[in-house]
Protein backbone atom coordinates (compact mmCIF):
# COMPACT_ATOMS: atom_id res chain seq x y z
CA UNK A 1 0.00 0.00 0.00
CA UNK A 2 2.69 2.57 0.64
CA UNK A 3 4.38 1.39 -2.30
CA UNK A 4 1.25 2.49 -4.21
CA UNK A 5 0.80 5.72 -2.43
CA UNK A 6 4.19 6.86 -3.25
CA UNK A 7 3.63 5.75 -7.45
CA UNK A 8 0.28 7.35 -6.95
CA UNK A 9 1.53 10.72 -6.05
CA UNK A 10 4.19 10.34 -8.29
CA UNK A 11 2.05 9.84 -11.23
CA UNK A 12 -0.30 12.52 -10.16
CA UNK A 13 2.23 15.05 -10.44
CA UNK A 14 3.23 13.98 -13.83
CA UNK A 15 -0.19 14.08 -15.07
CA UNK A 16 -0.50 17.36 -14.02
CA UNK A 17 2.61 18.33 -16.16
CA UNK A 18 1.33 16.32 -19.09
CA UNK A 19 -0.50 18.46 -21.38
CA UNK A 20 -1.17 15.58 -23.99
CA UNK A 21 -3.11 14.03 -21.22
CA UNK A 22 -5.10 16.73 -19.62
CA UNK A 23 -6.40 17.12 -23.11
CA UNK A 24 -7.26 14.34 -23.83
CA UNK A 25 -8.91 14.04 -20.77
CA UNK A 26 -11.01 17.14 -21.68
CA UNK A 27 -11.67 15.94 -25.15
CA UNK A 28 -12.67 12.62 -23.86
CA UNK A 29 -15.14 14.39 -21.24
CA UNK A 30 -16.21 16.82 -24.03
CA UNK A 31 -17.12 14.24 -26.76
CA UNK A 32 -19.06 12.11 -23.98
CA UNK A 33 -21.30 15.25 -22.76
CA UNK A 34 -22.02 15.58 -26.43
CA UNK A 35 -22.63 11.57 -27.14
CA UNK A 36 -24.62 11.98 -23.76
CA UNK A 37 -27.07 14.89 -25.08
CA UNK A 38 -26.95 13.18 -28.35
CA UNK A 39 -29.26 10.11 -26.96
CA UNK A 40 -30.67 12.39 -24.73
CA UNK A 41 -32.47 14.31 -27.70
CA UNK A 42 -33.06 11.65 -29.54
CA UNK A 43 -35.08 10.09 -26.81
CA UNK A 44 -36.75 13.06 -25.62
CA UNK A 45 -37.70 14.25 -29.06
CA UNK A 46 -39.60 10.03 -29.40
CA UNK A 47 -41.35 11.11 -25.82
CA UNK A 48 -42.42 13.83 -27.13
CA UNK A 49 -43.77 13.01 -30.33
CA UNK A 50 -45.79 9.97 -28.10
CA UNK A 51 -46.96 12.76 -25.89
CA UNK A 52 -48.26 14.77 -28.86
CA UNK A 53 -50.10 11.61 -30.64
CA UNK A 54 -51.33 10.22 -27.32
CA UNK A 55 -53.43 13.98 -26.47
CA UNK A 56 -54.60 13.69 -29.82
CA UNK A 57 -55.93 10.46 -29.70
CA UNK A 58 -57.42 11.37 -26.20
CA UNK A 59 -58.67 14.46 -27.66
CA UNK A 60 -59.88 13.04 -30.90
CA UNK A 61 -62.13 10.13 -28.67
CA UNK A 62 -63.48 12.78 -26.15
CA UNK A 63 -64.21 14.79 -28.75
CA UNK A 64 -66.45 10.91 -30.29
CA UNK A 65 -67.65 10.36 -27.05
CA UNK A 66 -69.16 14.11 -26.37
CA UNK A 67 -70.94 14.00 -30.27
CA UNK A 68 -72.24 10.42 -29.72
CA UNK A 69 -74.10 11.85 -26.26
CA UNK A 70 -75.10 15.47 -28.31
CA UNK A 71 -75.99 13.99 -31.61
CA UNK A 72 -75.61 10.20 -32.17
CA UNK A 73 -77.02 10.60 -35.70
CA UNK A 74 -74.31 12.76 -36.58
CA UNK A 75 -71.89 10.28 -35.72
CA UNK A 76 -70.21 8.05 -39.05
CA UNK A 77 -70.93 4.74 -37.82
CA UNK A 78 -69.45 2.35 -40.46
CA UNK A 79 -66.88 0.07 -39.42
CA UNK A 80 -64.58 0.96 -41.83
CA UNK A 81 -64.67 4.71 -41.17
CA UNK A 82 -64.63 4.53 -37.65
CA UNK A 83 -61.64 1.71 -37.64
CA UNK A 84 -59.76 3.35 -40.00
CA UNK A 85 -59.71 7.21 -39.04
CA UNK A 86 -62.13 8.25 -36.46
CA UNK A 87 -60.91 5.98 -33.49
CA UNK A 88 -57.78 4.77 -34.62
CA UNK A 89 -55.21 4.09 -31.62
CA UNK A 90 -51.27 4.03 -31.39
CA UNK A 91 -48.84 1.84 -29.80
CA UNK A 92 -45.76 3.50 -28.06
CA UNK A 93 -42.82 1.54 -27.37
CA UNK A 94 -41.41 4.86 -24.81
CA UNK A 95 -37.66 5.28 -23.95
CA UNK A 96 -36.83 4.14 -20.57
CA UNK A 97 -34.81 6.54 -18.52
CA UNK A 98 -31.57 5.19 -19.41
CA UNK A 99 -32.36 5.23 -23.54
CA UNK A 100 -29.89 8.16 -23.23
CA UNK A 101 -26.86 5.61 -23.06
CA UNK A 102 -27.38 3.72 -26.30
CA UNK A 103 -29.35 4.75 -30.08
CA UNK A 104 -28.89 0.80 -30.72
CA UNK A 105 -31.73 0.17 -33.06
CA UNK A 106 -33.97 2.89 -32.59
CA UNK A 107 -32.58 4.54 -36.02
CA UNK A 108 -34.13 1.69 -37.78
CA UNK A 109 -36.90 0.39 -36.07
CA UNK A 110 -40.01 2.47 -35.23
CA UNK A 111 -40.95 3.55 -31.49
CA UNK A 112 -44.73 4.04 -32.34
CA UNK A 113 -47.10 1.94 -35.17
CA UNK A 114 -50.67 3.04 -35.55
CA UNK A 115 -53.45 0.69 -34.90
CA UNK A 116 -56.05 1.23 -38.23
CA UNK A 117 -58.07 -0.40 -41.28
CA UNK A 118 -56.13 2.00 -43.21
CA UNK A 119 -52.43 0.06 -42.23
CA UNK A 120 -51.01 -3.03 -43.09
CA UNK A 121 -51.43 -5.88 -40.69
CA UNK A 122 -47.47 -6.53 -40.45
CA UNK A 123 -45.91 -3.48 -38.83
CA UNK A 124 -42.52 -4.13 -40.99
CA UNK A 125 -45.00 -3.51 -44.20
CA UNK A 126 -45.47 0.19 -42.94
CA UNK A 127 -42.16 1.01 -45.33
CA UNK A 128 -39.84 2.21 -42.12
CA UNK A 129 -38.02 -0.80 -41.66
CA UNK A 130 -35.23 -2.47 -42.60
CA UNK A 131 -34.58 -6.15 -42.97
CA UNK A 132 -31.39 -5.65 -42.52
CA UNK A 133 -29.22 -7.59 -40.16
CA UNK A 134 -28.91 -5.41 -36.61
CA UNK A 135 -25.18 -6.59 -35.97
CA UNK A 136 -24.24 -4.92 -39.31
CA UNK A 137 -25.21 -1.51 -38.41
CA UNK A 138 -24.06 -1.43 -34.31
CA UNK A 139 -21.76 1.00 -34.81
CA UNK A 140 -23.48 4.09 -36.46
CA UNK A 141 -24.38 6.20 -33.62
CA UNK A 142 -22.58 8.76 -31.98
CA UNK A 143 -23.74 8.36 -28.23
CA UNK A 144 -22.94 7.44 -25.20
CA UNK A 145 -22.16 3.86 -26.05
CA UNK A 146 -20.10 4.58 -29.27
CA UNK A 147 -18.04 7.13 -27.07
CA UNK A 148 -17.58 4.64 -23.82
CA UNK A 149 -16.56 1.37 -26.62
CA UNK A 150 -14.88 3.60 -29.15
CA UNK A 151 -12.94 5.64 -27.36
CA UNK A 152 -12.34 4.84 -23.95
CA UNK A 153 -9.86 2.08 -24.96
CA UNK A 154 -8.26 4.65 -27.05
CA UNK A 155 -7.50 7.28 -24.28
CA UNK A 156 -6.13 4.19 -22.08
CA UNK A 157 -4.03 3.05 -24.60
CA UNK A 158 -2.46 6.99 -24.43
CA UNK A 159 -2.42 6.61 -21.11
CA UNK A 160 -0.96 3.01 -20.39
CA UNK A 161 1.39 2.36 -23.57
CA UNK A 162 4.50 2.84 -22.02
CA UNK A 163 3.78 1.98 -18.24
CA UNK A 164 7.07 0.46 -18.38
CA UNK A 165 9.07 1.32 -21.59
CA UNK A 166 8.71 4.70 -20.27
CA UNK A 167 10.82 4.40 -17.73
CA UNK A 168 13.10 1.89 -19.90
CA UNK A 169 13.89 4.82 -22.17
CA UNK A 170 13.74 8.13 -19.22
CA UNK A 171 16.64 5.30 -17.59
CA UNK A 172 14.65 5.07 -14.31
CA UNK A 173 13.80 1.90 -14.78
CA UNK A 174 17.06 0.47 -13.02
CA UNK A 175 17.01 2.57 -10.54
CA UNK A 176 14.01 1.35 -9.42
CA UNK A 177 14.65 -2.11 -10.13
CA UNK A 178 17.53 -1.54 -7.57
CA UNK A 179 15.36 -1.73 -4.76
CA UNK A 180 13.75 -4.41 -3.23
CA UNK A 181 10.66 -4.90 -5.91
CA UNK A 182 10.51 -6.72 -8.50
CA UNK A 183 9.69 -5.81 -12.05
CA UNK A 184 6.68 -7.73 -11.64
CA UNK A 185 5.58 -6.26 -9.01
CA UNK A 186 6.86 -2.34 -10.46
CA UNK A 187 4.45 -3.12 -13.42
CA UNK A 188 1.70 -4.28 -10.95
CA UNK A 189 1.73 -0.89 -8.91
CA UNK A 190 1.78 0.92 -11.87
CA UNK A 191 -0.85 -0.38 -13.87
CA UNK A 192 -3.43 -0.48 -10.75
CA UNK A 193 -2.33 3.69 -10.07
CA UNK A 194 -2.92 4.21 -13.88
CA UNK A 195 -6.78 1.94 -13.71
CA UNK A 196 -7.72 3.63 -10.33
CA UNK A 197 -6.88 7.00 -11.64
CA UNK A 198 -9.05 6.64 -14.74
CA UNK A 199 -12.12 4.54 -12.35
CA UNK A 200 -12.34 7.90 -10.43
CA UNK A 201 -12.38 10.46 -13.41
CA UNK A 202 -14.83 7.46 -15.35
CA UNK A 203 -16.99 7.43 -12.24
CA UNK A 204 -16.95 11.15 -11.88
CA UNK A 205 -17.56 11.88 -15.55
CA UNK A 206 -20.61 9.21 -15.98
CA UNK A 207 -22.38 10.36 -13.03
CA UNK A 208 -21.80 13.99 -14.34
CA UNK A 209 -23.72 13.30 -17.31
CA UNK A 210 -25.82 10.98 -16.39
CA UNK A 211 -27.00 13.24 -14.01
CA UNK A 212 -27.08 16.57 -16.18
CA UNK A 213 -29.04 14.67 -19.09
CA UNK A 214 -30.83 11.77 -17.84
CA UNK A 215 -34.38 11.89 -16.44
CA UNK A 216 -35.22 9.64 -13.49
CA UNK A 217 -31.75 7.80 -14.52
CA UNK A 218 -31.10 7.61 -10.73
CA UNK A 219 -34.67 5.89 -9.95
CA UNK A 220 -32.63 2.75 -10.94
CA UNK A 221 -29.66 2.89 -9.03
CA UNK A 222 -28.71 -1.33 -9.40
CA UNK A 223 -29.02 -0.50 -13.33
CA UNK A 224 -26.48 2.61 -12.66
CA UNK A 225 -24.31 0.25 -10.53
CA UNK A 226 -24.27 -2.24 -13.04
CA UNK A 227 -23.21 0.19 -15.69
CA UNK A 228 -20.42 1.78 -13.97
CA UNK A 229 -18.86 -1.81 -13.06
CA UNK A 230 -19.22 -2.67 -17.09
CA UNK A 231 -17.15 0.60 -17.54
CA UNK A 232 -14.77 -0.17 -15.53
CA UNK A 233 -14.59 -3.71 -16.29
CA UNK A 234 -14.18 -3.10 -20.10
CA UNK A 235 -11.14 -0.34 -18.93
CA UNK A 236 -9.36 -2.71 -16.58
CA UNK A 237 -9.28 -4.85 -19.93
CA UNK A 238 -7.48 -2.34 -21.37
CA UNK A 239 -4.97 -1.77 -19.18
CA UNK A 240 -4.35 -5.31 -18.39
CA UNK A 241 -3.45 -5.51 -22.38
CA UNK A 242 -1.39 -2.57 -22.03
CA UNK A 243 0.27 -4.57 -18.72
CA UNK A 244 0.95 -7.40 -21.32
CA UNK A 245 2.33 -6.04 -23.92
CA UNK A 246 4.61 -3.82 -21.53
CA UNK A 247 5.75 -7.22 -20.17
CA UNK A 248 7.76 -7.74 -23.08
CA UNK A 249 10.20 -4.39 -22.47
CA UNK A 250 9.70 -3.43 -26.05
CA UNK A 251 10.15 0.09 -27.36
CA UNK A 252 7.32 2.36 -26.91
CA UNK A 253 6.02 3.28 -30.31
CA UNK A 254 6.10 -0.85 -30.60
CA UNK A 255 3.77 -0.87 -27.58
CA UNK A 256 1.58 1.68 -28.91
CA UNK A 257 1.61 -0.12 -32.53
CA UNK A 258 0.65 -3.66 -31.10
CA UNK A 259 -2.12 -1.95 -29.25
CA UNK A 260 -3.35 -0.14 -31.39
CA UNK A 261 -4.06 -3.37 -33.66
CA UNK A 262 -5.51 -5.34 -30.90
CA UNK A 263 -8.12 -2.15 -30.79
CA UNK A 264 -8.91 -2.71 -34.26
CA UNK A 265 -9.40 -6.56 -33.85
CA UNK A 266 -11.37 -6.30 -31.01
CA UNK A 267 -13.28 -3.31 -31.61
CA UNK A 268 -14.37 -2.82 -35.64
CA UNK A 269 -12.82 -6.45 -37.06
CA UNK A 270 -14.37 -8.99 -35.21
CA UNK A 271 -17.95 -7.44 -34.45
CA UNK A 272 -18.17 -6.51 -37.74
CA UNK A 273 -17.01 -9.93 -39.29
CA UNK A 274 -19.02 -11.64 -36.88
CA UNK A 275 -22.20 -9.44 -38.03
CA UNK A 276 -21.51 -10.71 -41.46
CA UNK A 277 -21.02 -14.49 -40.78
CA UNK A 278 -24.63 -13.93 -38.70
CA UNK A 279 -26.53 -12.72 -41.61
CA UNK A 280 -25.30 -15.28 -43.82
CA UNK A 281 -26.30 -17.93 -41.31
CA UNK A 282 -29.38 -16.85 -41.25
CA UNK A 283 -30.32 -14.23 -43.42
CA UNK A 284 -33.90 -12.31 -43.51
CA UNK A 285 -35.94 -12.07 -46.47
CA UNK A 286 -35.53 -9.07 -48.53
CA UNK A 287 -38.16 -6.42 -49.08
CA UNK A 288 -38.27 -7.63 -52.34
CA UNK A 289 -39.99 -10.84 -51.36
CA UNK A 290 -42.64 -9.54 -49.66
CA UNK A 291 -44.00 -7.24 -51.77
CA UNK A 292 -44.51 -9.92 -54.67
CA UNK A 293 -46.40 -11.67 -52.19
CA UNK A 294 -48.56 -8.28 -51.89
CA UNK A 295 -48.87 -7.71 -55.23
CA UNK A 296 -49.90 -11.55 -56.20
CA UNK A 297 -52.47 -10.96 -53.56
CA UNK A 298 -53.62 -7.98 -54.25
CA UNK A 299 -53.88 -8.80 -58.13
CA UNK A 300 -55.98 -11.96 -57.51
CA UNK A 301 -58.54 -9.84 -55.77
CA UNK A 302 -58.25 -6.60 -58.21
CA UNK A 303 -59.18 -9.12 -61.12
CA UNK A 304 -61.95 -11.17 -59.66
CA UNK A 305 -63.19 -9.22 -56.70
CA UNK A 306 -66.99 -10.25 -57.13
CA UNK A 307 -66.55 -14.07 -57.02
CA UNK A 308 -63.90 -13.82 -54.33
CA UNK A 309 -66.45 -12.12 -52.15
CA UNK A 310 -69.35 -14.78 -52.73
CA UNK A 311 -66.61 -17.52 -52.21
CA UNK A 312 -65.87 -15.63 -48.78
CA UNK A 313 -69.58 -15.59 -47.75
CA UNK A 314 -69.54 -18.91 -49.38
CA UNK A 315 -67.22 -20.22 -46.42
CA UNK A 316 -68.44 -17.68 -43.65
CA UNK A 317 -72.22 -18.30 -43.91
CA UNK A 318 -72.41 -16.50 -40.45
CA UNK A 319 -71.40 -13.11 -41.64
CA UNK A 320 -73.63 -12.85 -44.69
CA UNK A 321 -75.66 -9.84 -44.74
CA UNK A 322 -79.53 -10.21 -43.76
CA UNK A 323 -80.69 -7.07 -45.70
CA UNK A 324 -80.44 -6.87 -49.74
CA UNK A 325 -79.66 -2.66 -48.66
CA UNK A 326 -76.22 -2.41 -48.16
CA UNK A 327 -74.97 0.16 -45.18
CA UNK A 328 -72.02 0.25 -46.88
CA UNK A 329 -69.95 1.11 -50.14
CA UNK A 330 -68.75 -1.80 -52.12
CA UNK A 331 -65.54 -0.79 -52.00
CA UNK A 332 -65.46 -1.56 -48.31
CA UNK A 333 -66.34 -5.38 -48.73
CA UNK A 334 -64.03 -4.68 -51.26
CA UNK A 335 -60.88 -3.75 -49.57
CA UNK A 336 -61.46 -5.56 -46.38
CA UNK A 337 -61.27 -9.34 -48.27
CA UNK A 338 -58.32 -7.27 -50.27
CA UNK A 339 -56.33 -6.67 -46.53
CA UNK A 340 -56.97 -10.19 -45.50
CA UNK A 341 -55.94 -12.06 -48.66
CA UNK A 342 -52.69 -9.44 -48.52
CA UNK A 343 -52.14 -10.46 -44.43
CA UNK A 344 -52.45 -14.31 -45.77
CA UNK A 345 -50.22 -13.95 -48.55
CA UNK A 346 -47.29 -12.68 -46.72
CA UNK A 347 -48.20 -14.46 -43.18
CA UNK A 348 -45.13 -16.87 -44.99
CA UNK A 349 -42.48 -14.41 -45.12
CA UNK A 350 -43.63 -12.72 -41.96
CA UNK A 351 -42.99 -15.63 -39.98
CA UNK A 352 -39.29 -16.41 -41.47
CA UNK A 353 -38.57 -12.56 -40.79
CA UNK A 354 -39.04 -13.16 -37.47
CA UNK A 355 -37.98 -17.13 -37.31
CA UNK A 356 -34.93 -15.71 -38.74
CA UNK A 357 -34.77 -12.54 -36.43
CA UNK A 358 -34.52 -14.64 -33.63
CA UNK A 359 -31.96 -16.88 -34.71
CA UNK A 360 -29.85 -14.09 -35.19
CA UNK A 361 -30.67 -12.36 -32.10
CA UNK A 362 -29.91 -15.59 -30.53
CA UNK A 363 -26.81 -16.48 -31.95
CA UNK A 364 -25.73 -12.71 -31.43
CA UNK A 365 -25.89 -13.08 -28.00
CA UNK A 366 -24.12 -16.26 -27.87
CA UNK A 367 -21.31 -15.23 -29.78
CA UNK A 368 -20.50 -11.60 -27.92
CA UNK A 369 -17.57 -13.36 -25.97
CA UNK A 370 -15.85 -12.82 -29.07
CA UNK A 371 -14.94 -9.45 -28.23
CA UNK A 372 -15.41 -7.06 -25.02
CA UNK A 373 -16.67 -4.45 -27.06
CA UNK A 374 -19.68 -6.42 -28.53
CA UNK A 375 -20.23 -7.67 -24.67
CA UNK A 376 -20.21 -3.89 -23.52
CA UNK A 377 -22.26 -2.40 -26.16
CA UNK A 378 -24.96 -5.56 -25.67
CA UNK A 379 -25.00 -4.57 -22.27
CA UNK A 380 -25.47 -1.02 -22.85
CA UNK A 381 -28.72 -2.33 -25.44
CA UNK A 382 -30.28 -3.78 -22.96
CA UNK A 383 -30.20 -0.82 -20.31
CA UNK A 384 -31.33 1.07 -22.93
CA UNK A 385 -33.93 -1.27 -23.96
CA UNK A 386 -33.17 -0.20 -27.77
CA UNK A 387 -31.43 -3.74 -29.11
CA UNK A 388 -33.11 -5.52 -32.04
CA UNK A 389 -34.74 -8.14 -29.86
CA UNK A 390 -36.89 -5.21 -27.79
CA UNK A 391 -37.57 -4.01 -30.90
CA UNK A 392 -38.41 -7.01 -32.56
CA UNK A 393 -41.37 -7.91 -29.08
CA UNK A 394 -42.45 -4.32 -29.83
CA UNK A 395 -43.29 -5.45 -33.77
CA UNK A 396 -44.91 -9.12 -32.43
CA UNK A 397 -46.85 -7.31 -30.38
CA UNK A 398 -47.86 -3.82 -32.75
CA UNK A 399 -48.98 -7.24 -35.31
CA UNK A 400 -51.28 -8.72 -32.35
CA UNK A 401 -52.75 -5.90 -32.09
CA UNK A 402 -52.85 -5.00 -35.62
CA UNK A 403 -54.97 -8.31 -35.99
CA UNK A 404 -57.13 -8.03 -32.90
CA UNK A 405 -58.47 -4.82 -34.31
CA UNK A 406 -59.10 -5.20 -37.85
CA UNK A 407 -61.05 -8.82 -36.59
CA UNK A 408 -63.11 -6.81 -34.59
CA UNK A 409 -64.40 -4.50 -37.30
CA UNK A 410 -64.21 -6.79 -40.21
CA UNK A 411 -66.67 -9.04 -38.90
CA UNK A 412 -69.15 -5.66 -38.99
CA UNK A 413 -67.86 -4.69 -42.24
CA UNK A 414 -68.70 -8.60 -43.69
CA UNK A 415 -71.77 -8.71 -41.58
CA UNK A 416 -73.05 -5.49 -42.59
CA UNK A 417 -73.52 -3.66 -39.60
CA UNK A 418 -72.92 -0.36 -38.26
CA UNK A 419 -71.76 0.09 -34.80
CA UNK A 420 -73.70 0.89 -31.92
CA UNK A 421 -72.57 3.27 -28.78
CA UNK A 422 -71.70 0.13 -26.71
CA UNK A 423 -69.60 -1.10 -29.80
CA UNK A 424 -67.89 2.35 -30.03
CA UNK A 425 -67.22 2.64 -25.79
CA UNK A 426 -66.01 -0.77 -25.82
CA UNK A 427 -63.62 -0.82 -28.76
CA UNK A 428 -59.83 -2.09 -28.09
CA UNK A 429 -57.76 -0.92 -26.24
CA UNK A 430 -53.41 -1.29 -26.52
CA UNK A 431 -50.83 -0.63 -24.43
CA UNK A 432 -47.08 -1.84 -24.62
CA UNK A 433 -44.51 -2.30 -21.67
CA UNK A 434 -41.06 -3.10 -22.04
CA UNK A 435 -39.79 -6.00 -20.08
CA UNK A 436 -36.38 -5.27 -17.78
CA UNK A 437 -32.93 -6.09 -19.19
CA UNK A 438 -33.59 -10.02 -18.96
CA UNK A 439 -31.17 -11.56 -16.06
CA UNK A 440 -29.62 -14.03 -18.61
CA UNK A 441 -28.61 -11.09 -20.71
CA UNK A 442 -26.77 -9.18 -17.08
CA UNK A 443 -25.34 -12.46 -16.34
CA UNK A 444 -24.16 -12.72 -19.61
CA UNK A 445 -22.28 -9.53 -19.48
CA UNK A 446 -21.17 -10.15 -15.88
CA UNK A 447 -19.43 -13.14 -17.10
CA UNK A 448 -18.11 -11.68 -20.33
CA UNK A 449 -16.53 -8.95 -19.16
CA UNK A 450 -15.22 -10.98 -15.64
CA UNK A 451 -14.19 -13.97 -17.59
CA UNK A 452 -12.01 -11.99 -20.04
CA UNK A 453 -10.38 -10.35 -17.98
CA UNK A 454 -9.34 -13.34 -15.73
CA UNK A 455 -8.16 -14.62 -18.55
CA UNK A 456 -5.73 -11.70 -19.58
CA UNK A 457 -4.63 -11.86 -15.21
CA UNK A 458 -3.78 -15.71 -16.06
CA UNK A 459 -1.88 -15.16 -19.20
CA UNK A 460 0.01 -12.03 -17.85
CA UNK A 461 1.19 -14.67 -14.86
CA UNK A 462 1.95 -17.35 -16.86
CA UNK A 463 4.03 -14.81 -19.28
CA UNK A 464 5.80 -12.90 -16.28
CA UNK A 465 6.93 -16.66 -15.05
CA UNK A 466 7.66 -17.96 -18.02
CA UNK A 467 10.12 -15.09 -18.63
CA UNK A 468 11.16 -14.44 -15.11
CA UNK A 469 10.35 -11.29 -14.44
Amino acid sequence: MKLFRIFLASDVVQLRRDRVMIWSAICFLALLIYGTHEGSIQAEEIRADQKLMSDLTDSRLESLFQELEKNPQQVDRTPYEMGGKTAKRYLHKSPPPLALLSVGQRDLFESTYAISLREGDYTFMSGHERLDNPLLTYLGSFDFAFVIVWLLPLLIIVFSYQLISGEDELGTLPLLLSQPISFRKLLFVKTSVRFFLISVYLITAVLLVLAVFGRGVFGEPMYIFFLLCWILLYALFWFLLSSFINLFRLPSTTNLSFLFAVFLLFVVILPTSWGLITDMKNPVPTRLDLVNKMREATREIDNDSASLLNAYYFDHPELMPEGNVRNMAQYVYKNALKNKMVAAAARPVVDQYYTQMDLQIDQSFRSIYVSPAIILYTGFDALAQSGAGDYLEFQKKSDRARLTWRDFFEKKIFKDDLLTDADIRALPDFSFTADPPKKTIVAGIWMGLLGINILLIGLIHLVGSFRKI
